[in-house]
């Protein structure tokens, strides 16, 4: 996720002259806070999702491989901006991946469909954005929420049941997520302070929000994996 930092105070300088060893702390902070997706992922594995299941921990992967270049400035094979974008191009996934589980779909062969669909979406999404912006990640991630309220509220007995506390949960830590994804824009800070403050809360916020999300909806039951591919073949 992109986010615009400035900095200029003393203490941003300050900081900045200890940046090899301030690197180490904002290396596991954020390493750490990336783990936060692991107990969502649990879930997912239980509900024997596999596409999710290869999002997240490719999400983890990639996570880790733009911490530690951008920690400490070096390129890891890509350049830090390019283990960025792929990072983008697969929260955004990820969470339109989450929307589709909260939509409670019944027929296991056109929540597979979206999926696909999804994953294209959101790289579409990001490559026409670059790794900078964020216009239309945004609008997409909007659509996909307004479509899933609407749906729930229009189609709700024809769908998989919500538990409302686990969702309530969910929109709580996303709503936090949000604010401190905005916060660099409403107040100027170091990039020190940002990147071993800021940024770790944000992924603990989104991990939050990524396993209550995927409790809030039971997954229906399969008779067996990848049932549409194994139709066409």
């Amino acid at each position: 996720m992109s986010f615009c930092v400035v900095s200029s105070s003393p203490l941003s300088h300050l900081l900045a002259s200890m940046w090899p060893s301030i690197s180490v702390v904002q290396l596991c902070l954020t390493g750490l806070a990336d783990l936060s997706m692991l107990p969502a992922i649990d879930v997912i594995q239980k509900n024997r999702r596999h596409f999710e299941l290869y999002v997240a921990l490719l999400h983890i992967a990639v996570s880790l491989a733009h911490n530690i270049s951008q920690s400490f400035d070096i390129p890891l094979f890509l350049s830090v901006d390019d283990w960025h974008n792929m990072s983008d191009v697969l929260w955004i996934a990820y969470f339109l991946l989450l929307c589709i589980h909260v939509l409670g779909l019944k027929d296991i062969q056109h929540t597979m469909i979206l999926r696909y669909v999804a994953f294209s979406c959101a790289w579409m999404a990001k490559t026409k954005d670059t790794w900078t912006t964020n216009t239309y990640s945004t609008a997409l991630v909007s659509v996909a929420i307004t479509l899933v309220v609407v749906t729930r509220l229009a189609l709700r007995k024809s769908l998989l049941p919500i538990q409302l506390t686990e969702a309530g949960y969910a929109v709580a830590a996303g709503a936090v997520a949000m604010v401190l994804f905005l916060s660099p824009r409403i107040v100027h800070m170091g990039e020190v302070p940002f990147f071993t403050v800021v940024v770790p809360t944000f992924h603990l916020a989104l991990g939050t929000m990524f396993y209550f999300g995927w409790k809030c909806v039971a997954a229906p039951a399969k008779l067996w994996d990848d049932s549409l591919t194994a139709h066409f073949i």
